[in-house]
C-alpha cells in the first residue's frame, strides 16, 4: 500500500497499545504498511486490537509489557522479533495518570507514574536503542562461531 508514508518492510513495537494514542498509532502504523507489535500490560484489549488489524488486512502480534520491568520488556522483544522480525520502529506510548491533585497523591501513587510515564519510555528507548542491537550483534557473531 502506498501512502503519504510507506511503512512497508518496517516492524514496530508500540507500547501502551491497549487503549489511547497507543490504539490508534498501532491502527495507523498497520494501516500504511508496517508489521505492528502491540505491547501492554492488558493483553486481553491487545487480543481485540490485532484481531481488528488483522480484519483490515495488517499484520500484528500482542504481547504482554509492563515498561516498569526490565525482565518484561526484554521478554516483550523477543516475542516481538520472533514474530516479526527486527523491530525498527518504536512508538512509546505507555503511561498512566494518578487523579487525585499533586498535593494529595501519595509517594506511592508519585512513584507508579512516574516509573511508568517516565522511567518506562526511557527503558524501552535505551533497551531498542542501545541494549537490543548489542544482543542481536552479539548473537550473530555467536551463530557465526
Amino acid at each position: 500500500m502506498t501512502t503519504e508514508f510507506d511503512m512497508s518492510g518496517k516492524v514496530a513495537m508500540v507500547t501502551g497499545a491497549s487503549s489511547g494514542f497507543g490504539v490508534n498509532f498501532a491502527k495507523i502504523l498497520a494501516a500504511r504498511g508496517a508489521k505492528v507489535v502491540v505491547a501492554a500490560r492488558r493483553v486481553h484489549r491487545l487480543e481485540a486490537l490485532v484481531a481488528e488489524i488483522q480484519a483490515a488486512g495488517g499484520e500484528a502480534v500482542a504481547v504482554a509489557m509492563d515498561v516498569t520491568s526490565a525482565e518484561s520488556v526484554t521478554a516483550a522483544f523477543d516475542k516481538g522479533e520472533a514474530a516479526f522480525g527486527t523491530i525498527t520502529v518504536i512508538s512509546n506510548n505507555a503511561g498512566v495518570a494518578d487523579g487525585r491533585s499533586a498535593l494529595k497523591a501519595d509517594e506511592a501513587s508519585w512513584d507508579w507514574v512516574v516509573d511508568t510515564n517516565l522511567k518506562g519510555v526511557w527503558m524501552v528507548a535505551l533497551f531498542w536503542g542501545c541494549v537490543w542491537p548489542l544482543l542481536s550483534r552479539f548473537t550473530l557473531l555467536l551463530k557465526r562461531v
